[in-house]
């Protein structure tokens, strides 16, 4: 999956990710606008930190900073397709005796030793956490464990000339033969400017991401933190083109446990609910962050803040509320727009297969 910077994208109906009040029970959240968001809040930080603990938070983080920034998977052309079953098989990280003189030179580092109608792969942790290491090997260790395994049970990328592309992959992890997570990432595009994406990571505790995207004329952001089936937190931004780098937003919604703030472009007002009832009395604003006319701010994207005047005169904002919890939930987003574990592993790995380098 290259073109990272391209992809971003696919349709998630908004009624799947938003809350909805009638399901929940009600009286866990606080009777008040104030304490529902208070505690709201604090179950949103609670999972936040249940998260960042886990192995699977370790594999969405991988970032530009700790990989290599121009992989196989970004400098090669490729052909029309790669599938599932042309790469499918159980596969083995050999770390080699001694290194080659051309650090930068692909050598084959995993073996086939079974068949398989997935695709499952088992390397070294640290292989995977510092992908690096899989195109550039500085030093053997041939006494490393291969104590994370693959399983990619879809996968294929079919790509055309005129960055149009149709990429696919579900796959799940193991370290040390404990699951820690499942990825679920689609993404298409039919031209540099149009595209859909979608991508979701469920954590071996219950927890749950998802983002979705279409690119476009119109275009859609939807992204939502779950406990199981209870949506903790759901925000989605719609907005339309109006000139070549600038969007007008035509609604915005927020969900964060009972309480909804909902914008349209057919009012100016914000408006925020509780329990589904309308609080007449609150007064939401937006603070835009950042000075970006691109396709919307979003809360989790850290480019929007809200605040809030309650009943009483108290003021508050979101940011506030949730703290530096906020910050990963960017960090969540990012990844999951980014997603450079399935670029700089998965690809990467898939590539050489096709090409006959690991065999």
């Amino acid at each position: 999956m290259k073109r990272n910077t391209f992809i971003i994208v696919a349709i998630l109906a908004s009624g799947m990710l938003l809350w909805n009040c009638t399901d929940r029970d009600r009286s866990g959240f606080g009777s008040t606008l104030e304490e529902s968001l208070n505690r709201s809040s604090e179950r949103l930080d609670n999972a936040i930190g249940e998260i960042t603990a886990t192995p699977g938070y370790q594999v969405l983080s991988l970032g530009e900073s700790g990989s290599l920034k121009s992989t196989a998977a970004d400098s090669v052309e490729y052909l029309d397709s790669i599938t599932l079953n042309e790469i499918s098989g159980i596969y083995e990280f050999e770390n080699p005796d001694t290194l080659p003189h051309c650090h930068h030179c692909f050598y084959n580092l995993f073996k086939k030793t079974g068949e398989s109608d997935q695709l499952v792969v088992s390397l070294p942790e640290s292989k995977v956490f510092h992908p690096f290491q899989l195109h550039n090997m500085m030093q053997s260790d041939t006494s490393l464990a291969n104590n994370f395994t693959i399983t990619a049970s879809d996968y294929h990328y079919y790509y055309a000339r005129g960055l149009m592309y149709d990429y696919k992959l579900l796959a799940g992890f193991e370290l040390d033969s404990t699951n820690i997570g499942s990825l679920d990432l689609a993404s298409a595009s039919t031209s540099y400017f149009d595209f859909t994406y979608h991508s979701a990571f469920t954590f071996n505790d219950n927890y749950s991401i998802r983002l979705d995207q279409i690119s476009g004329d119109t275009s859609t952001f939807s992204f939502a933190l779950l406990d199981g089936t209870e949506t903790l937190l759901s925000e989605s931004v719609n907005t339309i083109k109006t000139g070549a780098s600038r969007h007008f937003e035509r609604s915005y919604q927020l969900n964060i446990g009972n309480v909804e703030i909902l914008k349209t472009s057919e009012s100016d007002s914000i408006q925020i609910f509780l329990n589904g009832v309308l609080q007449q009395n609150a007064v939401v604003e937006f603070i835009n962050v950042s000075t970006d006319n691109g396709e919307g701010r979003a809360l989790c994207r850290g480019n929007r803040d809200i605040q809030i005047t309650f009943d009483d005169g108290t003021v508050t904002t979101l940011s506030a509320l949730i703290g530096p919890s906020l910050e990963t939930l960017d960090n969540l987003a990012g990844s999951l727009q980014n997603m450079y574990f399935a670029s700089y592993v998965v690809d990467y790995i898939a590539w050489n297969i096709y090409t006959g380098r690991i065999s």
